[in-house]
C-alpha cells in the first residue's frame, strides 16, 4: 500500500479492501493545521503531497507555494542513516525524548521499504515508536520510498519543508538502511549520522567509502550490556579509520560516539556535538551552500521526472511509448534501438 495514496486497491493483501476516500479541504485549513503542530493535519499534508490525483497535486502545490513564501526560521535537517538492524528506530525514540526533555520539538520522517511487486510498505517505524508519537512534540511519518533509491522517498523535500513550517526544532530522516544509494539522504539533510552496531569494525569492507564519506557524526549503538566492551573497540576501530577521512566542513572532526538507543545514553554528547556542527557550519555559510547544491540537485531530479509525466500525459505519446515497451517485452526491439524511437518523439 502507497500512503501516499489513498485511491490505490490493496489487490495483494484484500481484493474487496477499498481504502476510504476523505474529502479535499481548502489550503487554509491545512496551513492553519501544519502552523499549530496538528498532528493529524500534519499526517494528512503530507500524504496530500504524496498523492498523484491532478485536483489534489494542485491544493498541494497551492500549499507548498504558500510555505515557501513565507518567511521561516531555518530548522536542522538531521539524516539517521545505518544497516537494518542496528536499531536507527530505538535510537530515534531515545532521540526524541531526550530531545523533549529539553523543551524541543522533533518530527522524524521514517522511510520503509516497499515492495517491487505490490508497491506496499509495512510502514513498521510508526508500531515500533508508537508510544512516542503519542508525544506532543513528536510528530512521527512513516512513508514508503516506493521506486526512489536512496533509502528516501520522493517526496520528502516537500515534507521537510511541511515540517519546517510547523515549527519543529529538528527534522530527522530515518532511512531504509545502508547500501551504495543511501548517500542520497546527504542530498536533503544538514548533518547526516551514521548508525553502526558493535562488531561493525571487523566488516569494514562491507560499509560502502561513500557513505562513510556523507557522515558528519558516526555512532555506535546498543552500548549496553554483554556488548559495552564490544562497543568500545569498534569505537576505537571507526576513530581511527575517520582519520583518514577529508570532511568537507573545515576544522570538523567527525565525532564518534557510543550509545545505548534501549537505554538512553550517549545523547547528551549526541546533542552537544550536534550543536557544535550546528555553530560551526552556520558561522562559515556551510549549512547555506550545502541547501543550494542541494536544491539544485533536487530540481534537476524532479525536473527529469516532472518532464516525463508532463510528456506521457499526451495521449499520442503515451500510445506511442507503449508501442515501443511491448515490443522490447516481446523481443522484438532491442532497448538501445526503443532508446532512438524515443527520442525520435521528442521530436
Amino acid at each position: 500500500m502507497s500512503i501516499g495514496n489513498p485511491l490505490i486497491r490493496l489487490k495483494n493483501i484484500n481484493p474487496k479492501y477499498q481504502v476510504s476516500q476523505k474529502p479535499l479541504k481548502d489550503v487554509a485549513y491545512y496551513l492553519s493545521g501544519i502552523a499549530e503542530k496538528n498532528h493529524v493535519i500534519l499526517g494528512e499534508t503530507i500524504t496530500l503531497m504524496e498523492s498523484t490525483s491532478p485536483s489534489k497535486v494542485v491544493v498541494a502545490r497551492k500549499i507548498l507555494n504558500s510555505i515557501i513564501e513565507t518567511p521561516r526560521p531555518e530548522r536542522l535537517r538531521i539524516g539517521v542513516t545505518g544497516p537494518p538492524g542496528v536499531g536507527k528506530s530505538t535510537w530515534l525514540n531515545a532521540f526524541g525524548y531526550f530531545v523533549s526533555s529539553q523543551g524541543k520539538s522533533t518530527a522524524i520522517l521514517a522511510i520503509d521499504p516497499s515492495s517491487t511487486n505490490s508497491k506496499g510498505s509495512i510502514l513498521g517505524d510508526k508500531t515500533r515508536m508508537d508510544i512516542i508519537g503519542r508525544h506532543s512534540d513528536v510528530f512521527i511519518r512513516p512513508s514508503p520510498s516506493g521506486s526512489v533509491l536512496g533509502g528516501i522517498s520522493r517526496n520528502t523535500m516537500e515534507s521537510l519543508l511541511v515540517c519546517e513550517y510547523a515549527g519543529f526544532d529538528y527534522i530527522c530522516i530515518e532511512t531504509v538502511g545502508v547500501g551504495q544509494s543511501e548517500i542520497a539522504v546527504a542530498e536533503q539533510v544538514d548533518i547526516n549520522i551514521l548508525i553502526l552496531q558493535p562488531g561493525s569494525g571487523d566488516d569494514i569492507q562491507g560499509i560502502k567509502r561513500g557513505i562513510m564519506e556523507t557522515a558528519d557524526i558516526i555512532v555506535v549503538n546498543k552500548a549496553d550490556g554483554a556488548l559495552t566492551g564490544l562497543a568500545d573497540q569498534t569505537r576505537y576501530q571507526f576513530q581511527s579509520i575517520i582519520k583518514y577521512l577529508h570532511h568537507q566542513l573545515p576544522h570538523w572532526e567527525i565525532p564518534v560516539i557510543l550509545t545505548s538507543g534501549l537505554q538512553s545514553k550517549g545523547f547528551t554528547e549526541i546533542m552537544e556535538q550536534i550543536n557544535k556542527f550546528s555553530i560551526l557550519s552556520s558561522a562559515s555559510g556551510y549549512i547555506s551552500e550545502k541547501r543550494k547544491d542541494q536544491g539544485l540537485k533536487w530540481f534537476e531530479q524532479q525536473g527529469l521526472l516532472a518532464l516525463q509525466h508532463h510528456f506521457l500525459n499526451n495521449p499520442k505519446n503515451k500510445t506511442k511509448y507503449l508501442e515501443i515497451t511491448d515490443k522490447i517485452k516481446d523481443g522484438t526491439l532491442h532497448p538501445i534501438q526503443a532508446i532512438d524511437l524515443y527520442l525520435d518523439l521528442l521530436g
